[in-house]
C-alpha cells in the first residue's frame, strides 16, 4: 500500500504542470426595456434578406450587447437594449456591403424604427481583402454557426462560459444542454464524439480561446425521417486541433483517510488519449472510467455525481 501512494504521489507531481484553473463571469439582470426594429432590403432589387445577421454594439469600448437574424420577410426586433447611450447597429449579410449606423434610443420613445435599411452588394475583389468586426453568428445552410471570438470573455474562460453568453443556449447543472428549448442529444468536437461524448468533458476542458465557432443543428437519423436532433458540434481553429488538459486533486482528513484523483487527456484529430487514476480508503468506487473522467472534469460541476462514497458499506474499503 505504502508503494501505490508513493507511485500515485509522482503522479500528482507528473500532473500537475498540466492544470489550469477557471474563472466564472458573475451575470447580471437585464433591466433595460429599449428595443431597436427595421427591415432589412436588396437596394437594387427591392427584395427581402432573410436571416441576415443583425448586432447591437456599445459605441463607447465595442462590446457586443444583442444580435439576432432576420425572419424570412427581412424583419427583426431587438430587446432589451439601455437608454439614452450611443450604440452601432451592424448588419452582415453574405455577398453585401456591412451597414452600420449609429442609434441613441431614447426613454421617451422606448421603441427606434429603422425602418427599411438598404443593403448594397460587394463587388468581388480578388487582390483586397477588407478586415472588420466578426459578426456573432450567421445561418450556414440549416446550420446556425456562433462565431467565438465576437464574445469577449476572460483568458480563462472555456467552451461552458462561451456557450453561456449564447442566448437561447442553457446549460443545466446536471450536464443537459438546451437550445430553443430543445435538447441537445450529442456534444461533437471537430464532428465527433470527445473522449465518450460526455458533453461536458469538452465544454468545461476546451479554452474558449481554441474555439472557432459553434454550430447548431438538426439532424435526422434516416433520410425522410420527420425525427430529428439537435446536435453541437465545437469547430476549433487552426492550429488549436491537438490539445493536452488534465486535472489532480488530493485530500486527507483525520483517521488516516485520503482521497487522490490525477487525470491527462492528449487530443488530435485522429487520436483520443487519456490516463485516469484513483486512490482513496473513503469507500468511494467508480462505476467506470467515464464516471472518473466525469468527476475529473476542469470544472466538476453538477447535482450528482457517480463517483462519490458509499456510507452504506461497513468497514474500511480500499481502491486503487
Amino acid at each position: 500500500m505504502k508503494d501505490c501512494k508513493t507511485i500515485f504521489t509522482g503522479l500528482i507531481i507528473f500532473f500537475s504542470s498540466w492544470v489550469y484553473s477557471t474563472h466564472c463571469d458573475a451575470q447580471t439582470v437585464d433591466n433595460s426595456k429599449a428595443s431597436v426594429e427595421g427591415l432589412v432590403m436588396d437596394t437594387a432589387g427591392n427584395y427581402s434578406l432573410p436571416s441576415a445577421t443583425v448586432a447591437i454594439y456599445k459605441v463607447s469600448d465595442s462590446s457586443l450587447l444583442k444580435y439576432s437574424l432576420s425572419d424570412n420577410s427581412g424583419k427583426f426586433m431587438i430587446t432589451g437594449l439601455p437608454f439614452s447611450i450611443p450604440l452601432m447597429i451592424k448588419i452582415d449579410y453574405i455577398g453585401y456591403k456591412t451597414k452600420k449606423q449609429i442609434i441613441n434610443v431614447q426613454p421617451s420613445t422606448s421603441n427606434f424604427n429603422i425602418k427599411t435599411i438598404n443593403m448594397v452588394r460587394s463587388e468581388q475583389m480578388l487582390k483586397e481583402v477588407e478586415i472588420s468586426e466578426i459578426p456573432p453568428m450567421r445561418l450556414n445552410g440549416d446550420t446556425l454557426e456562433f462565431n467565438a471570438d465576437a464574445f469577449k470573455l476572460d483568458s480563462n474562460a472555456v467552451v461552458e462560459d462561451l456557450m453561456k453568453k449564447i442566448p437561447g443556449i442553457i446549460m443545466w447543472s446536471d450536464g443537459l444542454i438546451t437550445v430553443n428549448g430543445k435538447t441537445v442529444s450529442k456534444v461533437l468536437v471537430e464532428g465527433k464524439p470527445f473522449f465518450g461524448g460526455d458533453a461536458r468533458v469538452a465544454t468545461q476542458n476546451l479554452p474558449k480561446q481554441s474555439v472557432d465557432k459553434i454550430q447548431v443543428y438538426e439532424n435526422k437519423s434516416l433520410e425522410g425521417d420527420i425525427n430529428t436532433t439537435t446536435e453541437v458540434n465545437i469547430v476549433l481553429k487552426k492550429g488549436k486541433k491537438n490539445g493536452l488538459f488534465g486535472k489532480v486533486g488530493s485530500g486527507y482528513g483525520t483517521s488516516k483517510r485520503f482521497d487522490q484523483t490525477a487525470m491527462l487527456n492528449f487530443f488530435n484529430p485522429k487520436t483520443q488519449v487519456s490516463i485516469t487514476g484513483v486512490l482513496n480508503n473513503v469507500n468511494k468506487n467508480a462505476n467506470n472510467i467515464y464516471s472518473l473522467m466525469q468527476y475529473s472534469s476542469y470544472k466538476g460541476e453538477g447535482i450528482t455525481t457517480n463517483y462519490s462514497s458509499d456510507f452504506s458499506k461497513r468497514g474500511l474499503n480500499k481502491f486503487g
